[in-house]
């Protein structure tokens, strides 16, 4: 009975060392590795999530206007003066739910803006302002309609 039991367990990964050699600290042994099915390995060109280019969706009117993929319109220099906005960052107790009023569709848009626009991440990480609108603005109509 005791030798069946000693065939049936694993060897230890880690074994300790001797003092002699490196202060007795463990050494990591590599295992055998073990071949796996087929159906855990996956392409190296599989991607389950698909990035969106976001190149030919949006337009630039001017400097100041940008216009996203479902057509809605951002006045950049808007959001960047909006009073609320500018307290929006330096306030723990700022209402968002009475911004939320005043612009129901971009919240997220704009504080995201103000957020990136007040530690200067523009420009520190030559991030295009009319890519960043669109990004958020598509978090921002999905998000409704997830339950």
């Amino acid at each position: 009975m005791q030798d069946s039991l000693i065939n049936v367990r694993r060897p230890s990964v880690i074994t300790w060392s001797t003092v002699t050699s490196a202060a007795g600290l463990p050494h990591i042994e590599a295992q055998p590795s073990r071949s796996r099915s087929i159906g855990s390995r996956k392409d190296a060109g599989f991607c389950e999530f698909k990035l969106a280019s976001f190149d030919k969706e949006f337009s630039v009117e001017d400097e100041r206007v940008i216009k996203t993929s479902n057509g809605l319109s951002i006045d950049v220099q808007q959001v960047a003066a909006d009073p609320m906005l500018l307290e929006c960052c330096s306030q723990w107790d700022f209402e968002i739910f009475d911004y939320y009023v005043d612009n129901p569709d971009t919240i997220l848009s704009r504080i995201s803006y103000r957020a990136f626009d007040s530690v200067n991440l523009f420009s520190t990480f030559s991030i295009d302002k009319a890519r960043f609108f669109n990004f958020f603005h598509h978090l921002e109509c999905g998000y409704r309609d997830l339950p």
